[in-house]
Protein backbone atom coordinates (compact mmCIF):
# COMPACT_ATOMS: atom_id res chain seq x y z
CA UNK A 1 0.00 0.00 0.00
CA UNK A 2 0.99 3.34 -1.13
CA UNK A 3 1.87 6.10 1.69
CA UNK A 4 -0.44 8.99 0.92
CA UNK A 5 2.79 11.35 1.53
CA UNK A 6 4.63 9.79 -1.48
CA UNK A 7 2.06 10.41 -3.88
CA UNK A 8 2.15 12.86 -6.60
CA UNK A 9 0.41 16.43 -5.51
CA UNK A 10 -2.37 15.87 -7.77
CA UNK A 11 -3.29 12.76 -6.97
CA UNK A 12 -3.14 13.64 -3.24
CA UNK A 13 -4.88 17.33 -3.89
CA UNK A 14 -7.93 15.25 -5.92
CA UNK A 15 -8.31 12.36 -2.99
CA UNK A 16 -8.86 15.39 -0.71
CA UNK A 17 -11.72 17.39 -2.74
CA UNK A 18 -13.42 14.05 -2.95
CA UNK A 19 -13.47 13.36 0.89
CA UNK A 20 -14.25 16.86 1.47
CA UNK A 21 -17.23 16.39 -0.58
CA UNK A 22 -18.26 12.69 1.05
CA UNK A 23 -17.92 14.73 4.81
CA UNK A 24 -19.97 17.45 3.10
CA UNK A 25 -22.65 14.94 2.20
CA UNK A 26 -22.20 13.22 5.58
CA UNK A 27 -23.16 16.79 7.13
CA UNK A 28 -26.22 17.68 5.42
CA UNK A 29 -28.02 13.77 5.61
CA UNK A 30 -27.05 14.41 9.37
CA UNK A 31 -28.99 17.86 9.53
CA UNK A 32 -31.46 16.54 7.74
CA UNK A 33 -31.93 13.40 9.65
CA UNK A 34 -31.61 15.14 12.99
CA UNK A 35 -34.38 17.91 11.63
CA UNK A 36 -36.73 15.14 10.52
CA UNK A 37 -36.40 13.46 14.47
CA UNK A 38 -36.77 17.01 15.67
CA UNK A 39 -40.15 17.71 14.19
CA UNK A 40 -41.89 14.26 14.06
CA UNK A 41 -40.85 13.40 17.91
CA UNK A 42 -40.17 17.08 19.94
CA UNK A 43 -43.17 19.24 18.47
CA UNK A 44 -46.35 19.67 19.37
CA UNK A 45 -49.10 17.43 17.55
CA UNK A 46 -50.24 19.52 14.78
CA UNK A 47 -46.69 20.39 13.21
CA UNK A 48 -46.31 16.63 12.85
CA UNK A 49 -45.42 15.16 9.41
CA UNK A 50 -47.99 12.84 8.53
CA UNK A 51 -47.16 9.62 7.70
CA UNK A 52 -49.98 8.38 6.62
CA UNK A 53 -53.89 9.15 5.08
CA UNK A 54 -55.39 9.52 8.66
CA UNK A 55 -52.74 11.21 10.14
CA UNK A 56 -52.91 14.31 7.91
CA UNK A 57 -57.18 13.93 8.44
CA UNK A 58 -55.92 13.45 12.20
CA UNK A 59 -53.95 17.04 12.30
CA UNK A 60 -56.59 18.67 10.40
CA UNK A 61 -59.12 17.88 13.22
CA UNK A 62 -56.77 19.02 16.01
CA UNK A 63 -56.43 21.78 14.65
CA UNK A 64 -60.41 21.95 14.11
CA UNK A 65 -61.05 21.32 17.90
CA UNK A 66 -57.80 23.74 19.15
CA UNK A 67 -56.54 20.42 20.84
CA UNK A 68 -52.67 19.65 21.70
CA UNK A 69 -50.82 16.59 21.98
CA UNK A 70 -46.88 15.45 23.23
CA UNK A 71 -46.05 12.63 21.34
CA UNK A 72 -46.85 9.59 23.29
CA UNK A 73 -50.27 10.94 23.66
CA UNK A 74 -50.54 12.26 20.40
CA UNK A 75 -50.44 8.25 18.49
CA UNK A 76 -52.80 6.99 21.29
CA UNK A 77 -55.02 9.25 20.29
CA UNK A 78 -54.36 8.97 16.44
CA UNK A 79 -55.18 5.15 17.00
CA UNK A 80 -58.32 6.00 18.98
CA UNK A 81 -59.34 8.59 15.83
CA UNK A 82 -58.62 6.01 13.23
CA UNK A 83 -60.96 3.54 15.23
CA UNK A 84 -63.86 6.65 15.44
CA UNK A 85 -63.32 6.98 11.81
CA UNK A 86 -64.12 3.35 11.04
CA UNK A 87 -67.19 3.55 13.14
CA UNK A 88 -68.63 6.85 11.41
CA UNK A 89 -68.26 5.26 8.04
CA UNK A 90 -69.77 2.05 9.54
CA UNK A 91 -72.66 3.82 11.03
CA UNK A 92 -73.59 6.43 8.31
CA UNK A 93 -73.69 3.11 6.21
CA UNK A 94 -77.34 2.56 7.69
CA UNK A 95 -78.63 5.83 7.23
CA UNK A 96 -79.84 7.56 3.79
CA UNK A 97 -77.16 10.49 4.59
CA UNK A 98 -73.93 11.26 6.85
CA UNK A 99 -75.20 11.27 10.14
CA UNK A 100 -72.16 10.41 12.15
CA UNK A 101 -68.73 12.19 11.91
CA UNK A 102 -65.61 13.87 13.92
CA UNK A 103 -66.18 15.24 16.89
CA UNK A 104 -64.64 16.76 19.77
CA UNK A 105 -65.00 13.35 21.44
CA UNK A 106 -63.91 11.32 18.41
CA UNK A 107 -59.97 10.93 20.09
CA UNK A 108 -61.85 9.28 22.53
CA UNK A 109 -61.83 5.21 22.99
CA UNK A 110 -65.49 4.13 23.65
CA UNK A 111 -64.25 3.24 26.96
CA UNK A 112 -63.08 6.44 27.68
CA UNK A 113 -65.94 8.50 26.48
CA UNK A 114 -68.52 6.39 28.54
CA UNK A 115 -66.58 6.91 31.50
CA UNK A 116 -66.37 10.50 31.09
CA UNK A 117 -69.44 11.33 29.38
CA UNK A 118 -72.23 8.82 30.95
CA UNK A 119 -73.83 7.75 34.16
CA UNK A 120 -72.14 4.84 35.96
CA UNK A 121 -74.03 1.25 35.19
CA UNK A 122 -76.81 0.81 37.54
CA UNK A 123 -77.37 4.98 37.65
CA UNK A 124 -81.15 4.43 36.47
CA UNK A 125 -81.99 1.93 39.50
CA UNK A 126 -83.31 -1.37 38.69
CA UNK A 127 -86.84 -2.00 36.27
CA UNK A 128 -88.00 1.22 35.34
CA UNK A 129 -91.21 1.83 37.79
CA UNK A 130 -94.15 4.07 37.07
CA UNK A 131 -94.43 7.16 39.79
CA UNK A 132 -96.67 10.11 40.83
CA UNK A 133 -96.09 12.00 43.46
CA UNK A 134 -97.83 15.46 44.66
CA UNK A 135 -95.39 17.20 46.60
CA UNK A 136 -96.55 19.54 49.83
CA UNK A 137 -95.11 22.64 49.38
CA UNK A 138 -97.73 24.46 52.58
CA UNK A 139 -100.57 23.71 50.75
CA UNK A 140 -102.29 20.38 48.65
CA UNK A 141 -101.34 19.81 45.35
CA UNK A 142 -102.48 16.97 42.89
CA UNK A 143 -101.29 15.33 40.09
CA UNK A 144 -102.74 16.65 36.91
CA UNK A 145 -102.93 13.74 34.61
CA UNK A 146 -103.55 14.78 30.92
CA UNK A 147 -106.79 15.19 29.65
CA UNK A 148 -106.31 16.09 26.07
CA UNK A 149 -106.36 13.01 24.51
CA UNK A 150 -108.70 13.81 22.12
CA UNK A 151 -107.44 17.55 21.35
CA UNK A 152 -105.69 17.73 17.89
CA UNK A 153 -101.90 18.60 18.25
CA UNK A 154 -99.46 20.15 15.17
CA UNK A 155 -97.54 17.88 13.41
CA UNK A 156 -94.71 19.96 13.84
CA UNK A 157 -94.14 21.69 17.85
CA UNK A 158 -91.06 23.53 19.16
CA UNK A 159 -90.99 25.07 22.20
CA UNK A 160 -88.07 27.20 21.28
CA UNK A 161 -89.62 28.75 19.10
CA UNK A 162 -91.61 30.22 21.95
CA UNK A 163 -88.56 31.25 23.63
CA UNK A 164 -88.81 29.41 27.04
CA UNK A 165 -85.42 27.13 25.92
CA UNK A 166 -82.37 28.47 27.24
CA UNK A 167 -79.10 28.04 25.60
CA UNK A 168 -77.24 24.12 25.13
CA UNK A 169 -75.10 24.14 28.08
CA UNK A 170 -71.86 22.27 28.76
CA UNK A 171 -71.76 19.54 31.43
CA UNK A 172 -67.92 19.27 31.26
CA UNK A 173 -66.62 16.15 33.10
CA UNK A 174 -69.00 16.20 35.85
CA UNK A 175 -71.97 13.45 35.40
CA UNK A 176 -74.58 16.02 36.16
CA UNK A 177 -76.70 15.40 33.04
CA UNK A 178 -79.45 14.50 35.66
CA UNK A 179 -79.69 18.34 37.14
CA UNK A 180 -78.84 19.96 33.41
CA UNK A 181 -82.09 18.18 32.74
CA UNK A 182 -84.57 18.65 35.77
CA UNK A 183 -83.39 22.38 36.45
CA UNK A 184 -83.59 22.73 32.08
CA UNK A 185 -87.22 21.84 32.42
CA UNK A 186 -87.99 23.51 35.66
CA UNK A 187 -86.99 26.91 33.68
CA UNK A 188 -89.03 25.97 30.61
CA UNK A 189 -91.95 25.65 33.21
CA UNK A 190 -91.85 28.63 35.05
CA UNK A 191 -92.46 30.79 32.03
CA UNK A 192 -94.94 28.33 30.42
CA UNK A 193 -96.83 28.52 33.73
CA UNK A 194 -96.92 32.25 33.82
CA UNK A 195 -94.87 32.26 37.16
CA UNK A 196 -92.37 34.82 35.14
CA UNK A 197 -92.74 37.00 32.25
CA UNK A 198 -89.27 35.93 30.66
CA UNK A 199 -86.85 33.12 30.57
CA UNK A 200 -84.13 33.09 33.31
CA UNK A 201 -81.89 30.84 34.05
CA UNK A 202 -82.10 28.72 37.56
CA UNK A 203 -78.95 27.47 39.59
CA UNK A 204 -78.31 23.56 38.33
CA UNK A 205 -74.69 23.70 40.66
CA UNK A 206 -77.16 24.01 43.67
CA UNK A 207 -79.09 20.90 42.64
CA UNK A 208 -75.83 18.95 42.22
CA UNK A 209 -74.35 20.45 45.48
CA UNK A 210 -77.10 20.37 47.73
CA UNK A 211 -79.67 17.12 46.63
CA UNK A 212 -79.02 14.68 49.05
CA UNK A 213 -80.75 11.40 47.00
CA UNK A 214 -77.83 11.86 44.37
CA UNK A 215 -74.05 11.45 43.89
CA UNK A 216 -73.28 15.03 42.74
CA UNK A 217 -70.83 15.24 39.74
CA UNK A 218 -70.29 11.50 40.21
CA UNK A 219 -73.97 10.11 39.68
CA UNK A 220 -77.63 11.21 39.26
CA UNK A 221 -81.29 9.68 39.26
CA UNK A 222 -83.86 11.98 37.68
CA UNK A 223 -86.78 10.18 39.92
CA UNK A 224 -85.12 10.45 43.00
CA UNK A 225 -83.96 14.18 42.76
CA UNK A 226 -87.49 14.96 42.16
CA UNK A 227 -88.62 13.12 44.82
CA UNK A 228 -86.05 15.09 47.01
CA UNK A 229 -87.42 18.22 45.39
CA UNK A 230 -91.21 17.26 46.47
CA UNK A 231 -89.79 15.84 49.57
CA UNK A 232 -87.08 18.04 51.30
CA UNK A 233 -86.64 21.84 51.58
CA UNK A 234 -84.51 23.27 48.42
CA UNK A 235 -85.78 26.09 46.37
CA UNK A 236 -84.16 26.18 43.41
CA UNK A 237 -82.62 30.14 43.15
CA UNK A 238 -81.49 32.04 40.33
CA UNK A 239 -78.08 30.76 37.99
CA UNK A 240 -76.47 34.34 38.89
CA UNK A 241 -76.93 33.43 42.71
CA UNK A 242 -75.18 30.36 42.75
CA UNK A 243 -73.21 29.86 39.68
CA UNK A 244 -72.45 26.63 37.82
CA UNK A 245 -69.15 25.05 38.42
CA UNK A 246 -69.33 21.64 37.25
CA UNK A 247 -67.23 19.99 40.08
CA UNK A 248 -68.67 18.35 43.19
CA UNK A 249 -68.86 21.25 46.10
CA UNK A 250 -70.03 21.10 49.45
CA UNK A 251 -73.92 23.23 49.02
CA UNK A 252 -73.77 26.55 49.25
CA UNK A 253 -77.23 27.13 50.98
CA UNK A 254 -76.74 28.34 54.42
CA UNK A 255 -79.48 30.92 55.13
CA UNK A 256 -82.75 29.23 57.13
CA UNK A 257 -85.48 31.05 55.37
CA UNK A 258 -85.04 31.82 51.62
CA UNK A 259 -87.04 31.72 47.87
CA UNK A 260 -86.95 29.80 44.85
CA UNK A 261 -88.55 27.43 42.44
CA UNK A 262 -89.57 23.80 43.56
CA UNK A 263 -91.71 21.23 41.94
CA UNK A 264 -95.38 21.18 42.74
CA UNK A 265 -96.10 17.62 41.43
CA UNK A 266 -94.08 15.02 39.36
CA UNK A 267 -94.76 12.11 37.01
CA UNK A 268 -92.54 9.53 35.70
CA UNK A 269 -93.76 6.85 33.34
CA UNK A 270 -92.03 3.81 31.55
CA UNK A 271 -92.63 2.76 28.28
CA UNK A 272 -94.60 5.75 27.06
CA UNK A 273 -95.66 5.37 23.10
CA UNK A 274 -94.17 8.08 20.83
CA UNK A 275 -97.06 9.60 20.16
CA UNK A 276 -97.97 10.25 23.70
CA UNK A 277 -94.78 11.82 24.35
CA UNK A 278 -95.40 14.13 21.27
CA UNK A 279 -98.89 15.43 22.80
CA UNK A 280 -96.99 15.56 26.33
CA UNK A 281 -94.51 17.67 25.08
CA UNK A 282 -97.29 20.02 22.64
CA UNK A 283 -99.79 20.57 25.84
CA UNK A 284 -97.51 20.22 28.95
CA UNK A 285 -94.50 21.55 27.99
CA UNK A 286 -90.53 20.00 27.67
CA UNK A 287 -89.94 16.66 29.66
CA UNK A 288 -86.79 15.00 30.73
CA UNK A 289 -86.29 11.17 29.03
CA UNK A 290 -83.47 8.82 30.02
CA UNK A 291 -81.54 8.00 26.72
CA UNK A 292 -78.93 5.31 25.21
CA UNK A 293 -76.00 7.88 23.94
CA UNK A 294 -73.30 5.57 23.17
CA UNK A 295 -73.79 5.93 19.77
CA UNK A 296 -73.54 9.75 20.04
CA UNK A 297 -69.82 9.93 20.30
CA UNK A 298 -69.43 10.65 16.73
CA UNK A 299 -72.85 12.40 16.51
CA UNK A 300 -73.13 15.33 13.81
CA UNK A 301 -76.57 16.03 12.75
CA UNK A 302 -79.66 14.53 11.09
CA UNK A 303 -82.09 11.97 12.47
CA UNK A 304 -80.61 8.99 14.80
CA UNK A 305 -82.67 5.47 13.55
CA UNK A 306 -80.77 2.80 13.76
CA UNK A 307 -77.94 1.26 16.03
CA UNK A 308 -78.67 3.09 19.15
CA UNK A 309 -80.52 0.25 21.11
CA UNK A 310 -83.29 1.18 23.91
CA UNK A 311 -81.93 -1.34 25.86
CA UNK A 312 -82.71 -0.49 29.93
CA UNK A 313 -79.18 -2.15 30.72
CA UNK A 314 -77.44 0.47 28.45
CA UNK A 315 -79.19 3.59 29.19
CA UNK A 316 -76.73 6.14 30.99
CA UNK A 317 -77.27 9.67 29.89
CA UNK A 318 -80.22 12.05 30.36
CA UNK A 319 -81.78 14.97 28.41
CA UNK A 320 -84.85 17.15 27.46
CA UNK A 321 -87.61 16.59 24.63
CA UNK A 322 -88.17 20.62 23.33
CA UNK A 323 -90.26 19.40 20.37
CA UNK A 324 -91.04 16.87 17.62
CA UNK A 325 -91.45 16.91 13.78
CA UNK A 326 -94.18 14.39 12.63
CA UNK A 327 -94.18 15.90 9.04
CA UNK A 328 -90.29 14.63 8.37
CA UNK A 329 -89.19 11.56 6.02
CA UNK A 330 -88.30 10.20 9.20
CA UNK A 331 -90.23 11.77 11.99
CA UNK A 332 -87.75 12.58 14.81
CA UNK A 333 -87.82 14.19 18.43
CA UNK A 334 -86.05 16.86 19.17
CA UNK A 335 -83.66 16.38 22.38
CA UNK A 336 -81.36 19.55 23.99
CA UNK A 337 -78.28 17.44 25.19
CA UNK A 338 -75.89 19.34 27.95
CA UNK A 339 -72.42 18.54 25.95
CA UNK A 340 -72.68 21.76 24.85
CA UNK A 341 -73.20 24.19 21.71
CA UNK A 342 -70.11 23.04 20.21
CA UNK A 343 -71.54 18.88 20.17
CA UNK A 344 -74.59 17.98 17.60
CA UNK A 345 -77.20 19.81 15.78
CA UNK A 346 -75.71 23.27 18.00
CA UNK A 347 -76.01 20.95 21.16
CA UNK A 348 -79.48 18.94 19.84
CA UNK A 349 -79.71 15.61 18.70
CA UNK A 350 -82.86 14.47 16.18
CA UNK A 351 -84.04 10.53 17.25
CA UNK A 352 -86.45 9.00 15.31
CA UNK A 353 -89.99 8.88 17.13
CA UNK A 354 -90.60 5.10 16.60
CA UNK A 355 -89.32 2.24 18.20
CA UNK A 356 -87.65 3.66 21.21
CA UNK A 357 -83.83 4.21 19.46
CA UNK A 358 -81.55 5.87 21.82
CA UNK A 359 -83.86 4.47 24.50
CA UNK A 360 -86.40 7.43 24.08
CA UNK A 361 -89.48 7.07 25.93
CA UNK A 362 -88.48 4.37 28.28
CA UNK A 363 -88.72 6.78 31.23
CA UNK A 364 -90.66 10.05 30.56
CA UNK A 365 -90.74 12.74 33.65
CA UNK A 366 -92.94 15.64 33.65
CA UNK A 367 -93.56 17.95 36.28
CA UNK A 368 -95.19 21.59 37.07
CA UNK A 369 -93.52 24.40 39.12
CA UNK A 370 -94.19 26.10 41.81
CA UNK A 371 -92.36 29.40 43.39
CA UNK A 372 -91.37 28.51 47.49
CA UNK A 373 -90.39 30.36 50.85
CA UNK A 374 -88.19 27.25 52.79
CA UNK A 375 -89.01 28.67 56.53
CA UNK A 376 -87.24 26.20 58.39
CA UNK A 377 -84.04 24.67 56.25
CA UNK A 378 -81.82 22.58 58.78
Amino acid sequence: MVEFSKLPPKLKSSILMHISGLLLCLSVFSYMVFTFVSCRYNRLTYDVVPVDPYEAHFNTYLKSFGKQYQVEEYRRRLNNFKRSSSEIERLNSYHDEPIFGWTKFSDMTPEEFDHKMLLPAGSMGGECKDVKLSCDHNKANTVEEQKSKNIPIPDIFDWRDDKVVGPVLDQGMCLSCWAFSVVGVMESMLVISNLTHSYQRLSIQELVDCSTYTSQCRAGNVVKVLKYLCNEPLAIIPEAQYPLTNKDEDCKIHEKSYSGISVSNMVSICDMDAKEIARLVATHGPVVTVVQAYVWQNYLNGVIRFHCSGNWDLIKHVVQIVGYDMTAEVPYFILRNSWGADFGDKGYVKVAMDGFVCGVGRQISYFDVTKIKISDRK
